[in-house]
């Protein structure tokens, strides 16, 4: 029957609750309320399970609903440990017959053991351990992982994701994602467990040969981990992903996916034909439909980006993410609020419970009471938390334009001060400098006129030189002649005497 306008959003707003009490309602409940909300949806029950599947830490319950024709309709479980593979009718799927049980899905599950080589369906693989080496040569190993892949032939398009949860701050955990792209893969194997791995049937190892760089998907609001064990857990997923070559070990039994489909995915990837797959790659709906952040791991640390850093060269938030064809599903705010409510929900919403109605009679006015009081808790808590949410962005944002501004305002007053220490050196120098020149002055008149007195001096003596010079000559002669004349007489009469004296003794 065809879903009126006041119904459609009741129904995919029912799904929505049922996808947050997954962790508390049991696996066979969880599904077949999912299965039968969806079937009253009819055809819009694609578009709707589509935009639900794969948000956050909830298991996708319908991460892929596609026509394979117009009769069939293959519908992709994921519960908590497995991957379930369901064939639904159309006439059963529109709701023109009776909507099958779980003994009827679980019926249909069995009639396909294995996986078309072509194609291997998107499913959360639980239980998966990654091993690998780092350059220095240490061992490392992260388990309490989960594996996802997808592979398809028609489309040459595959994708791998790994899971891991990260308990935070303010909240009980979330999980952090690693996108391995077919883009950046060297090389897939199918390699033989270890002796110590040969007793479970179901352990696979898959061996990775990586040419870049994993990208990690990390929630877009700032976030610090909530305890050392989370710390390492974040490190150990950042080394994962700049890991060369690693190795994962999950339990994927081959009634599931069989070696010949691992083996067709392997030589399309020798190949270098396939690329990503842009619904899985996709990460506008995760976290609650907040979108998440894709951090590559050649940038900052992880905590870095944690605190609120923005990330650097390599990094794209989700906005800047290719969202993959024009038929990319929804967020949670255009699939299941108004339009006047755009705001996501965030990491905490308060605890608030909707009060029972008394029993009703009728199986068919079963929603009406529930729906005004569905519609009015969702109107109160979203535009609460998104004003919360904005308001701490705001906040944030303002502390860190404070404390820029204080700093900046800091380095100021310091190049204020030292401009005007280095004017009063420059000042103090000229001064100086003045001093000098007016002394130099001074001192050069001074050496001016003594070299004048000494001029004049010498020039006096050479004038007084020259007209005493032949007085004093004659005068000089006179004298030595006058002294030569008596010495010459005194010398004349002893040699006199001694030539007489000489005689008479020879006598």
């Amino acid at each position: 029957f065809p879903v009126s306008a006041t119904v459609s959003p009741v129904l995919k707003s029912a799904v929505f609750i049922s996808l947050l009490l997954a962790d508390v309602l049991q696996p066979r409940v969880f599904h077949t309320i999912n299965l039968r909300l969806l079937g009253k949806l009819g055809s819009q029950g694609c578009s709707c399970a589509r935009s639900l599947g794969g948000w956050d830490d909830r298991p996708s319950i319908c991460a892929r609903m596609m026509a394979t024709g117009d009769e069939l309709y293959h519908i992709n479980l994921s519960p908590v440990g497995c991957a379930n593979r369901i064939a639904v009718t159309d006439h059963e799927l529109t709701g023109r017959g009776p909507w099958p049980t779980w003994r009827h899905l679980h019926r249909h599950r069995h009639d396909k053991p294995e996986a078309p080589i072509s194609q291997i369906l998107a499913s959360w693989h639980r239980f998966a351990r990654a091993e690998w080496q780092s350059p220095d040569g240490q061992e490392h190993s992260l388990p309490d992982l989960a594996l996802s892949l997808c592979y398809c032939s028609v489309t040459n398009t595959s994708f791998f994701k790994l899971q891991t949860r990260v308990d935070l701050e303010g909240c009980k955990h979330y999980y952090f994602y690693l996108h391995v792209a077919p883009e950046r893969m060297r090389h897939l194997a199918l390699v033989s467990p270890t002796s110590t791995q040969e007793n479970d049937p179901n352990t696979r190892c898959l061996r990775f040969e990586m040419t870049q760089p994993a990208i990690l998907v990390a929630p877009c609001w700032p976030c610090r981990v909530k305890n050392p064990q989370a710390e390492k857990t974040l490190q150990l997923l950042q080394l994962l992903g700049q890991a060369a070559v690693f190795t994962l070990v999950v339990s994927i039994p081959l009634r599931f996916i069989s070696d010949a489909s691992f083996r067709a995915l392997s030589n399309a990837l020798a190949n270098q034909t396939l690329k990503s797959d842009p619904d899985q790659s996709n990460i506008r709906r995760y976290y609650r439909g907040q979108g998440g952040i894709a951090i590559d791991l050649g940038s900052p640390p992880i905590v870095d980006v944690l605190k609120g850093k923005q990330p650097q060269s390599g990094t794209e938030e989700s906005s800047e993410l290719p969202s993959g064809p024009a038929d990319v599903p929804p967020s949670y705010n255009q699939a299941v609020t108004d339009a006047s409510s755009p705001d996501p929900l965030t990491c905490s919403p308060p605890n608030k419970k909707r009060r029972l109605d008394s029993p009703i009679a009728e199986q068919g006015d079963l929603l009406a009471p529930s729906t005004k009081s569905f519609r009015e808790d969702i109107k109160q808590t979203i535009p609460e938390n998104s004003q919360l949410s904005l308001f701490r962005s705001m906040f944030e944002h303002f502390e860190k334009a404070m404390t820029e501004l204080k700093e900046e305002n800091r380095q100021l007053k310091q190049a204020v001060s030292e401009v005007a220490d280095m004017r009063t050196t420059i000042a103090t120098l000229n001064s100086k400098v003045e001093s000098l020149e007016r002394r130099l002055d001074a001192e050069g008149e001074e050496l001016e006129r003594r070299v004048d007195g000494l001029e004049d001096g010498l020039t006096s003596l050479d004038a007084w030189t020259e007209d005493h010079h032949e007085y004093d000559a004659d005068q000089v002669k006179d004298v030595v002649r006058e002294v030569f004349e008596d010495d010459f007489d005194n010398i004349s009469d002893r040699l006199i005497e001694r030539i007489i004296d000489r005689l008479r003794g020879g006598s």
